[in-house]
């Protein structure tokens, strides 16, 4: 599966990208240092997360300007979406599944409890 549109929320210095789109060949990022391009491919990495790559935590990676809001019950940690992520099958994917499927857009997220 390919990665062709994402979108990151409440995660460290992001409050919310919007939707943005990834290309086919080739995504670049630009912005100056600090402006959280390494938070969103840390956030990304989140969707097919490695083994020795540790998940989210509320206290470390919720935006700390908002942080008072799970403190006080405002917002459950279970109801913040972190990264979502909207996928399309490549070639090899598609002969492996039923034809109804071969079209579909597949839609993943995690929430701040992982």
């Amino acid at each position: 599966m390919k990665l062709i549109k994402a979108r990151i929320q409440n995660y460290r210095s992001i409050i919310d990208t919007g939707e943005f789109e990834v290309e086919d060949l080739k995504t670049i990022m630009v912005g100056p240092n600090e402006a959280g391009k390494t938070v969103i491919l840390k956030a990304l990495q989140q969707l097919s997360k490695p083994d020795d790559v540790a998940g989210f935590d509320a206290l470390r990676d919720y935006p700390r300007s908002k942080y008072n809001d799970i403190t006080s019950k405002k917002v459950s940690v279970e109801d913040v979406t972190v990264v979502t992520g909207w996928f399309k099958l490549d070639e090899d994917d598609i002969k492996l599944i039923p034809k109804e499927f071969q079209d579909c857009i597949y839609k993943r997220y995690k929430n701040i409890d992982n």
